[in-house]
């Protein structure tokens, strides 16, 4: 349990700080992966950000709007990207999520859950240009 937290206080500290700035929005490419920094909301209410790393690793984190700073549940796992479409391969007893998207524009889709919060949620999320800029630190 312990690492998966660390994965999710660190998507946590990422979407931290790839919030503000605003300025420069960088155009769709076309083709393209699912890499990036995605801010939504799922189709039950709950606030999401979405981390999809150059690798397939994604790392979901969702809350209540009502408490978007203290996430509800993380789902991690590993996918891939090809032709607009990430898939993430079957694995019992986790999460998952599948999508469309338009690299560096939306990534929508659903959750393919084994936490019922989640039974039947779809997503839909935008790109945050604030990937593309270099980290720093606090």
């Amino acid at each position: 349990m312990r690492p998966r937290l660390a994965i999710c206080a660190f998507a946590v500290a990422v979407a931290a700080t790839a919030c503000g700035g605003g300025g420069d929005d960088a155009p769709p490419v076309a083709g393209g992966t699912a890499e990036g920094l995605w801010h939504g909301t799922t189709s039950n209410g709950l606030v999401l950000t979405v981390l999809v790393r150059d690798s397939g690793e994604y790392f979901a984190i969702y809350a209540h709007p009502a408490a978007p700073d203290s996430f509800g549940v993380a789902v991690a796992g590993t996918g891939t990207s090809s032709s607009g479409v990430f898939a993430t391969p079957v694995s019992s007893g986790s999460d998952r999520l599948g999508a469309n998207y338009v690299a560096r524009s939306s990534f929508n889709g659903s959750f393919i859950p084994a936490n019922p919060v989640l039974a039947g949620a779809t997503f839909a999320t935008k790109y945050d240009p604030a990937y593309d800029g270099t980290p720093t630190h606090w």
